[in-house]
């Protein structure tokens, strides 16, 4: 059977991959400055009587992170370096480019067309975000490829502690002062909800990455992580799950529970004495913690019930919202009304302020039409699909913990609008990231016996 390498196409530049990762000085400082600075958001939003920040339609508000100066920067270096080398993108720069593309196009066939929803603002702000949001796995990518596994750890663990504090400081806003939405450091309890479950994965990746033997590579620090690291997990696992719960996000919740069961792995082999007792260390602490939190009767119950039993305020307006983005896509179904503008379609057809769809693919398709949906499929899938071939390498479970993340997301686009979640898109250059380094290392490392002539290389595309 003709068989290819699993990263044959990946890069355009294999004579690259002979050469040793380079040491930046730059590159690391900026990543931890992005980390650090990430998940500090501010809403930029003009009020509308009755509607929540998090409730309001595109053309109301517009989310930053303090983290976009950090990736201005880098985008500009990018340029910079562009002018006088090449520059490596990450593989699905291709996809999101191509998307982006499609957005510029029906915002322009819209334009010539003049429909009376059509606003010019609208456009500028909504195709400008997306295209901000998409820098991120850029940037992620490009401060990260060439020495993964130092810089990913650096990334993760900073983020992470600061995930933790929030997650913790919601829980006390939610259960001791009564917020029955906390959203941390957000301004959106939807955005702060994704944001703790891609760290939640992160966590596990780093966990994964700590316990491998590196030759003390990690410092100091790191070996004092990696002897401690079973409690750490549980621990920051646990913290991250309640402040989760604490935001009262229906999607958050779902999207948890699909990134869970990615997450959960058989034990194959030999079990160690020390695995199990960890394991029941984290079992019984997560039980305890969430037990503790559910008998304080938090707002997600009650949110949670009168979904259930079909009597939630918002339930009605959510279904109102699906069939004006159907009927949005009905009427213009090659490029949808333009990128952003289902805010105004909805206001003349509904009569409601401007909203959002609170669905990710129903909004594509009413805004993109079927080319936008395709096209945005199959950057997610492309992704998807990496992150689940590359859990094969050996040693590591970062991708498939990237690949968990991204089923929670997309099964949260379900309810929320998660194209411009700024999580997503470093999901996206994480996995990238480390597909160039598998390529890398399968470059320079000579081939391995094979132990019998049928055996086949783990990494593989058929």
């Amino acid at each position: 059977m003709t068989t290819t390498p699993f990263l044959t196409s990946v890069e355009t530049l294999p004579y690259a991959y002979a050469r040793p990762a380079k040491r930046h000085r730059v590159k690391p400082v900026l990543l931890f400055f992005l980390a650090l600075l990430y998940p500090f958001h501010f809403n930029l939003t003009r009020g509308t009587p009755g509607l929540a920040p998090h409730q309001l339609g595109a053309s109301n508000q517009f989310n930053v992170s303090a983290g976009d100066l950090v990736v201005a920067l880098t985008g500009l270096g990018i340029i910079i370096r562009f002018l006088f080398s090449r520059v490596r993108l990450p593989r699905y720069a291709a996809q999101g480019f191509t998307l982006f593309g499609i957005i510029m196009t029906s915002l322009l066939v819209n334009t010539f067309d003049a429909p009376p929803y059509y606003s010019a603002r609208v456009a500028v702000v909504e195709s400008t975000k997306f295209l901000a949001a998409m820098m991120w796995m850029i940037a992620v990518f490009w401060l990260i490829y060439e020495d993964f596994h130092r810089r990913f750890l650096l990334f993760a663990l900073i983020t992470v502690a600061l995930a933790c504090g929030s997650s913790a400081w919601s829980v006390f806003e939610n259960i001791f002062q009564g917020v029955p939405r906390p959203a941390g450091t957000f301004s959106n309890p939807n955005i702060f909800a994704n944001y703790i479950i891609l760290n939640m994965t992160l966590a596990v990746g780093a966990s994964s990455m700590l316990a491998e033997d590196r030759g003390g590579e990690h410092g100091f620090f790191g070996r004092l992580l990696r002897k401690h690291r079973p409690i750490l997990l549980a621990g920051a696992f646990t913290l991250l799950m309640l402040g989760m719960l604490a935001t009262g996000s229906r999607g958050g919740l779902l999207a948890l529970l699909a990134a869970a069961a990615c997450l959960v792995r058989l034990p194959r082999g030999q079990i160690s004495i020390k695995r199990v007792v960890a394991t029941l260390f984290g079992v019984i602490l997560i039980g305890v913690a969430l037990t503790w939190f559910l008998d304080q009767h938090p707002y997600v119950l009650t949110r949670v019930g009168s979904t259930l039993s079909g009597q939630g305020k918002n339930i009605d307006v959510r279904l109102r919202l699906y069939k004006a983005a159907y009927e949005a896509f009905i009427s213009h179904p090659v490029l949808g009304v333009g990128y952003g503008q289902f805010g105004q379609f909805w206001e003349q057809t509904g009569r409601l302020p401007s909203r959002v769809v609170h669905q990710t693919y129903l909004s594509a398709a009413a805004e993109l039409g079927i080319v936008g949906l395709l096209v945005f499929l199959w950057l997610l899938g492309s992704v998807a699909r990496d992150a689940w071939r590359a859990r094969l390498w050996p040693g590591s479970r970062v991708p498939r913990a990237c690949f968990a993340y991204i089923v929670g997301a997309a099964v949260q686009g379900m309810t929320n609008n998660v194209d411009q979640f700024r999580a997503l898109w470093i999901a996206f250059g994480i996995v990238a990231a480390f597909v160039y380094h598998i390529a890398a290392t399968e470059w320079r490392a000579p081939p391995a016996p094979m132990s019998s002539p049928r055996e086949e290389p783990r990494l593989q595309y058929r």
